[in-house]
Formats: structure tokens, C-alpha cells, sequence
């Protein structure tokens, strides 16, 4: 994985349909792109392909193992973008979006470990209009290949900030935003209602929300957390998968959801 100049991270292949198309739309081919491809008749590829041509990327054809090789699996649709430079993700070099005054909805992660639940959780929160995301520098999968594929392309379109520890900058945001409200979700804590949702999204706001990984959340990210709540969940089963999790609680925080008074 490269680095950016700002620090974050890069990936030199993008491969799938929807990455590669949503990539070239936002930011068109750079000098030096390789695009493989191993269905030219493919129908979704012939405005694509038509700006390769134009734009003077080399397009080669591969067969469908070949691509598997280069990537590693057979999850690429039979397509590959070699960016000459990396492809950077999105990223903010200050963190003055989460001084907001007003509601509005940001998202925090720790420890998601698996690049697959990390874009699953991204593509779901730029769907539903989160305002940034923010990730330590250590602890959380890389936001490469895997995560930008399960995205569907999300990620060029959520701004991101890394930290270097998820706790420390917490308190420190909160003493730069005293109206920030840093809720976490766990599994023991205080029931998230539709009741309670409402009345936070009414108290005007911004929220910043918490999602632990696989393990859960750490104890120190635990502490600098103003509120813990928890979604409702049957007895027979001990917990909802994380992206599953993440959809519910910002589908529901942004006042589109159903939960129970």
C-alpha cells in the first residue's frame, strides 16, 4: 500500500465495474493508466472504453485468469484500472468539517479489521449523507482494492481524516467542539429508540457516532463517548454483523427509521 503526500493510503489497482466507472467519472484517467479488460462486447463497457480511447489510456485484453491472477481472486467483473499514480482516496487535510454547529451526522470507526465490512459501512454512509468518516491510522483495515470494490466506489465520494489514535483525538475534538455529542454504539448500554434518536436530532447537534470492529469497542474510545446505546435484538441472536449494524444505527439517527417507541 503507497502513501499519499498527505498521508493517505493508495492503492495502484482498482478493479470492478462500479470503482473503476465511478473513479474515471470523478477524476477521468490519468497519464500512464493501464486499463485491462477481459469482455470488450460487454455493453457497460462502451462508454468506458470510448474514454480510455480518448483520453489515450492504454487498454489491454486479458483473459478472465489473467486478471485473476493480477488481483489476486476472480471478484473483478472482468476489469482492472493500473493507476499510474495510485489511486488516492478521499481525505481532508484539516479536521475543521467536525467543528459543525449545527446537526450534522459524522462517523467514527475502531478496529474494523475486515477491508469487506469496512467498505460495506462506507458505501452505506455516503448512501445515507454522512458528512465524513474518520479512521485511526492503526487498528482498522487499509482502505485498498477490497474496501473501494465492496464500496461500490463510495469511497471517492465520503471525506475521510486519519488519526493517529482514535481516543486522544476524541477528547480533543471535544474540547474544540463543546457541542459535539460522541455516542457510541455497544451491546450493553441504553436502548436506541426512535423516541431518543428524535430527541437528539432535535437538540441541533452534530453527532459524531461510534462504531466498534469485530472485537468491539476499545476502552479508552469507550471513555471520551458522551453517550452508549445499543439496537434491539432477539435473544437467540448475540449480535447484528457490523455493516448490518452501522446501516441501522445511521439510518436511524438521520431520522429514516422505524425503530420501536
Amino acid at each position: 500500500m503507497k502513501k499519499s503526500e498527505d498521508g493517505a493510503p493508495q492503492s495502484d489497482l482498482l478493479y470492478g465495474f462500479k470503482p473503476v466507472d465511478e473513479a474515471v467519472r470523478l477524476g477521468g484517467f490519468f497519464e500512464g493508466d493501464i486499463l485491462y479488460v477481459a469482455r470488450r462486447q460487454d455493453p457497460r463497457l462502451r462508454a468506458l472504453l470510448g474514454k480510455a480511447r480518448k483520453a489515450g489510456c492504454e487498454v489491454r485484453q486479458q483473459h478472465y485468469g489473467s486478471l485473476t491472477q493480477l488481483i489476486g481472486h476472480d471478484k473483478h467483473q472482468g476489469i482492472v484500472l493500473r493507476r499510474a499514480q495510485g489511486i488516492t482516496l478521499s481525505s481532508l487535510s484539516e479536521e475543521d468539517i467536525f467543528y459543525a454547529k449545527n446537526f450534522s451526522l459524522f462517523l467514527a470507526l475502531d478496529g474494523v479489521e475486515d477491508p469487506r465490512n469496512l467498505g460495506a459501512v462506507v458505501r452505506t454512509a455516503a448512501g445515507l449523507g454522512c458528512r465524513g468518516l474518520i479512521l485511526a491510522k492503526h487498528g482498522n483495515a487499509p482502505l485498498g482494492a477490497t474496501a473501494l470494490k465492496t464500496s461500490a466506489g463510495a469511497l471517492v465520494h465520503l471525506p475521510v481524516l486519519y488519526v493517529s489514535g482514535l481516543p486522544s483525538f476524541l477528547q480533543r475534538l471535544k474540547e474544540k467542539n463543546e457541542r459535539l455529542m460522541i455516542i457510541a454504539a455497544t451491546g450493553k448500554a441504553e436502548l436506541l429508540s426512535r423516541s431518543l434518536a428524535a430527541a437528539l436530532r432535535e437538540d441541533d447537534r452534530p453527532i459524531l457516532l461510534v462504531i466498534g470492529g469485530e472485537q468491539g469497542l476499545g476502552k479508552l474510545v469507550r471513555e471520551r463517548c458522551d453517550l452508549l446505546v445499543s439496537l434491539p435484538i432477539t435473544a437467540k441472536i448475540e449480535s447484528y454483523n457490523l455493516s448490518v449494524a452501522a446501516a441501522m444505527l445511521l439510518y436511524e439517527f438521520l431520522g429514516r427509521g422505524q425503530l420501536a417507541e
